[in-house]
């Protein structure tokens, strides 16, 4: 069965007094004592001895954390377990950092390897020389002369003088580069700093109606919590003819119809010509005006009638190939026949007459119809996707499913050039909302972030789009949205580098639990011997979690 727990929280003011007191009134049987940096109980290690003494007498597991390096030791000469609670450990995270247990072993012994070292440094310069060696050293000194000095004292050639000057200083030149280079591959080259962060994750589901509105501007987050986004309604217009082959066949009578140029060279009133006039051709085939016209009066130029002229379209008077007549001229209008007026209005048709017949024809069934206007249809619709594509940027999002196609003309008649098919005219139109998918996402963590304690950003989000419901006329679209999102603290990694340049160990760590939503951390300097970041921030190496 585990232990009970709980953990108190000093203030640095709080002496031993106080400490032992929430100690032994503390109801659990582990209790972690966390002490502040600076706290009066680090002024001396028996504060910790009596700690470590009242646990014990009252049956109690004591561990303390702080980030105060000076705290934690004190507590560790006393045999009292001691952590960072930020980086999880007491010592440097590296392989140049013993654990706690190798430290203790080695005590004694670097203990005892110091005292010998004073002992030695005392003693090393008396050992050196004895009294009988220095009284040969006087006796020495007593018998040299100066004549003797004078011998000694014999000139030295120059050229070997300035060989070993010479030599000596690329000896001190070698060993000044060798020391430098050793210097600056141990301080600037092999240096190297690894942190890891990990930063406290927060994740929340949502469910959302959004409404997207051309109307508006800007993203809203309303009173009620609802969320409205700017929109835009694209309209796309194009039109589309195809033909297809008819499987049908029915016996139909046509007449044939063409155009004509009337001229009045009559006089300079108008004259009026009342749908169904006839006219007669010069083969004595008889075709009637299809509406009402108006034919302008004639103009007099230097005393001379100039005709004036108007066109119409006529239509056989009855149905058959031989109503096909060519172009022609000296057309006649037999109603005016007997007057003044016969000769002076004429007509001529400038193009065959045409579409006159009587016999079986290919004519297409309902489901040749509906099966045409089907697949014109569909192929208009697939050129209005592709051209609002083409418009369409990274930026928008378009649903598969928010269009309105609408047909605003169609024309379905056999196909002049082949009378065995028809063809399909459509004229449409396309409707479809956009909106930006960031700024939706921006919305929904604007809505979501206040609660949470730090200053957040997105780490993830995942959106799952309902089916629109959609006003086309105002030019509103309601969209159900669910999904996920997880949030992080905001944490800029490359400002957080730029800005530790040269730090001590210490000031890094303190840095680092600064860090606001900061759930751990982990700092290896190398090599053994470094205790500080290194100036070239390309050796520091930062990780997040």
């Amino acid at each position: 069965m585990s232990k009970t727990e709980k953990k108190i929280f000093l203030d640095r003011s709080d002496g031993i007094e106080a400490a032992v007191d929430r100690l032994i009134k503390a109801s659990a049987e582990k209790v972690i004592l966390n002490v502040p940096r600076d706290s009066v109980l680090g002024s001396s290690v028996n504060n910790f001895q009596i700690l470590k003494r009242e646990s014990k007498t009252a049956g109690k597991e004591i561990l303390v954390e702080s980030v105060d390096e000076h705290i934690l030791e004190l507590a560790s000469l006393t045999d009292i377990k001691a952590t960072n609670p930020v980086f999880r450990i007491r010592e440097r995270a590296v392989s140049d950092i013993l654990p706690r247990s190798d430290f203790k072993k080695r005590q004694p012994k670097i203990i005892e390897e110091i005292n010998k070292e004073k002992i030695t440094i005392k003693t090393s310069e008396v050992l050196k020389k004895t009294k009988k060696d220095l009284k040969k050293e006087r006796a020495v000194e007593k018998t040299i002369l100066p004549e003797d000095v004078k011998e000694v004292e014999k000139p030295v050639k120059k050229k070997k003088t300035k060989n070993i000057i010479l030599r000596w200083l690329i000896i001190i030149v070698i060993i000044a580069s060798f020391l430098f280079g050793v210097h600056g591959l141990a301080f600037n080259v092999l240096p190297r700093a690894d942190i890891a962060i990990d930063l406290e994750e927060i994740s929340a589901n949502f469910d959302e109606t959004v409404v997207i509105n051309s109307k508006v501007s800007t993203p809203v987050v309303s009173e009620n919590k609802s969320i409205i986004l700017p929109g835009e309604l694209l309209i796309a217009r194009r039109n589309l003819e195809m033909s297809f082959l008819a499987q049908g066949r029915e016996k139909i009578e046509t007449r044939a119809a063409g155009k004509l140029i009337i001229y009045n060279s009559y006089s300079s009133e108008p004259q009026i010509l009342v749908a169904s006039t006839r006219f007669e051709s010069p083969t004595s085939k008889i075709f009637k005006l299809d509406k009402r016209i108006v034919v302008p009066g004639a103009s007099i130029v230097n005393g001379k009638i100039v005709s004036s002229k108007i066109e119409a379209t006529v239509t056989a008077a009855e149905a058959g190939e031989d109503y096909n007549v060519p172009s022609s001229s000296s057309w006649k209008i037999p109603g005016l026949k007997g007057t003044p007026k016969y000769d002076s209005f004429y007509a001529e048709s400038l193009t065959l007459m045409s579409g006159g017949f009587i016999g079986e024809k290919a004519s297409p069934t309902k489901d040749d119809l509906a099966k045409g206007e089907e697949a014109t249809v569909k192929s208009l619709k697939d050129a209005l996707d592709a051209e609002m594509l083409i418009v369409l940027n990274n930026r928008f999002k378009l649903l598969d499913n928010n269009s309105h196609f609408s047909v605003l003309a169609k024309n379905i008649e056999p196909l002049k050039d082949d009378p065995n098919k028809f063809s399909v005219f459509i004229d449409g139109e396309m409707k479809r909302f956009i909106f930006e998918e960031e700024a939706l996402k921006e919305s929904i963590f604007e809505k979501l972030k206040p609660a949470v304690s730090y200053n957040p950003a997105i780490k993830e989000m995942s959106l799952d789009y309902g089916k629109p419901q959609i006003d086309f006329d105002n030019e509103i679209m309601s969209l159900p949205i669910k999904g996920s999102i997880i949030f992080w603290p905001n944490f800029d990694i490359e400002d957080f580098r730029n800005n530790l340049g040269g730090v001590s160990e210490e000031m890094l760590k303190i840095r680092i639990s600064a860090i606001p939503g900061l759930d751990g951390a982990k700092v290896s300097l190398w090599p053994f011997w470094v205790n500080w970041v290194p100036q070239d921030l390309t050796r520091v190496n930062i990780t997040v979690e």
